[in-house]
C-alpha cells in the first residue's frame, strides 16, 4: 500500500517501449512479480540509463532478463504518473481530495545541444523531452483545477539555462547562480512562502491527530 513515505521511479522498457514503475510497496494490480526482487541501485540505474551516456540496464529476475532505457522516454515529468498511481493505491474518495500538497520540481529549462554526428535523432528526441516537461506541467495545471484553485499544486523550475548543455556538468556554479536568482523572483518567493504555510498546516494537523490518538490510547 502506498504511504506518505513510499517511493517510486519511472522506467522505460526496451522490449515494448512502455512505462513501468519501480516501487518499494506492493502493487496488487501488477501482473508480474518480476519487480519484487529489483534492488534500489538497479531501479536507480534503470531510470537514469540516458542514451549515449549509459548503456541500457539489464535486470535479471529468475530466468528472465529485461532491458531498460532512460525513464525520461516514458515520463520525464512524472507528475501525471504519480497522480494516477496514487488514485490506484488510495481508492474510494477522489484522490484530489486526499492530496494536501503536490510538488513538482524541474531541473531547469536548458537548450540541449547535439552531442555527436551519429546521435542527431537521439539529440532531437531528448530536446523534445526537455520541452515535454513544461508541457506536462501546463496540461496538469489546467486539467486539475481542484488542486490549483486551492493552492495544492506547485511547480518550481528555473529558466535561463540556455548556456548549459546536457553534457556540461562543470557548469554547476552557473546552474546554482541561475537557480538562486530564480528563487528571488517575487512570484517565486510568494509561491514558496505559500507552500511553506500549506505544509506547515498539514504537519500541525498530523501532529494534533497523533497526540489525540496517544491521549485516547
Amino acid at each position: 500500500m502506498l504511504t506518505s513515505k513510499s517511493r517510486f521511479v519511472v522506467g522505460f522498457t526496451g522490449e515494448n517501449k512502455d512505462e513501468v514503475l519501480f516501487t518499494d510497496y506492493d502493487r496488487p494490480q501488477e501482473q508480474s512479480n518480476f519487480y519484487n526482487e529489483v534492488t534500489i541501485w538497479q531501479a536507480a540505474r534503470a531510470t537514469s540509463a540516458a542514451t549515449t551516456f549509459f548503456d541500457p540496464m539489464r535486470i535479471t529476475s529468475g530466468s528472465v532478463t529485461r532491458v531498460y532505457l532512460d525513464g525520461a522516454f516514458a515520463a520525464n515529468n512524472p507528475v501525471e504518473s504519480l497522480y494516477i498511481e496514487a488514485g490506484k493505491q488510495w481508492p474510494g474518495q477522489p484522490i484530489s481530495q486526499q492530496i494536501c500538497c503536490l510538488v513538482s520540481i524541474g531541473t531547469g529549462r536548458p537548450s540541449l545541444k547535439s552531442f555527436g554526428e551519429t546521435a542527431i535523432e537521439i539529440a532531437k528526441s531528448i530536446e523534445e523531452i526537455a520541452t515535454q516537461t513544461q508541457q506536462t506541467h501546463a496540461r496538469f495545471y489546467h486539467t486539475h483545477p481542484e488542486l490549483t484553485l486551492r493552492n495544492a499544486y506547485y511547480r518550481f523550475n528555473p529558466p535561463y539555462m540556455d548556456e548549459v548543455g546536457v553534457v556540461e556538468a562543470k557548469k554547476k556554479g552557473l546552474i546554482s547562480a541561475r537557480t538562486e536568482a530564480y528563487g528571488k523572483e517575487p512570484e517565486v518567493e510568494a509561491r514558496v512562502t505559500l507552500f511553506g504555510v500549506i505544509v506547515g498546516q498539514e504537519q500541525s494537523a498530523s501532529m494534533l491527530a497523533s497526540l489525540e490518538r496517544q491521549e485516547f490510547a
